[in-house]
């Protein structure tokens, strides 16, 4: 398949998706689904916002935040977000062992204790949109109100509209990234 936009940089793009494409080059970061959306001028600094905020500000911690992200890569066939998560994932602790899990779609393998699996569950139920009662105050209780309410955000951004602008603008990962499952 072919990318249905071509990826923009500091030198193509234009007004506000040109100047966070500049920030970005300074720092190192390219990647294909931010170079894509920066045909949205009006919205990719925003859309960079809510990830960021998701990613620094968030009460959730990073250990569930990934694991989630990751469990919606293989539930929603999602290969882009598997590549650029597992690397955070690895940085925060996740382990090899748990990667294996999550790819085997083993959401009850000993590796994960019981929040985790709390969280892998939810997410699978949030992506369905058929979380019960009984399963949101589960889950409140070991993590937290706001744990939650982050946790519903961040599947939400990770595991519904991201996948669905990759697919819809057939994002590639970028060159040598690949996902082995």
């Amino acid at each position: 398949m072919t990318v249905r936009v071509p990826y923009l940089t500091a030198q193509t793009a234009q007004g506000q998706a040109k100047d966070v494409l500049e920030q970005l080059a300074t720092r190192g970061i390219r990647m294909h689904i931010i170079e894509a959306m920066a045909h949205s001028q009006g919205s990719i600094r925003n859309v960079l916002r809510l990830g960021n905020s998701l990613i620094q500000y968030a009460k959730l911690s990073g250990r569930h935040r990934e694991l989630s992200i990751l469990w919606a890569a293989i539930e929603l066939d999602s290969p882009y977000e598997w590549i650029q998560h597992e690397r955070l994932a690895r940085q925060i602790g996740v382990t090899d062992a748990e990667l294996e899990a999550l790819r085997e779609h083993r959401l009850d393998a000993a590796t994960f204790d019981e929040s985790d699996r709390l969280v892998l569950a939810f997410t699978s139920s949030v992506i369905r949109r058929d979380v019960t009662d009984e399963q949101f105050a589960a889950l409140e209780v070991v993590l937290g109100t706001e744990s939650v309410v982050d946790l519903i955000v961040a599947i939400s951004w990770w595991g519904g509209a991201l996948p669905l602008v990759i697919s819809a603008l057939r994002v590639e990962p970028e060159a040598g990234e690949s996902w082995a499952r």
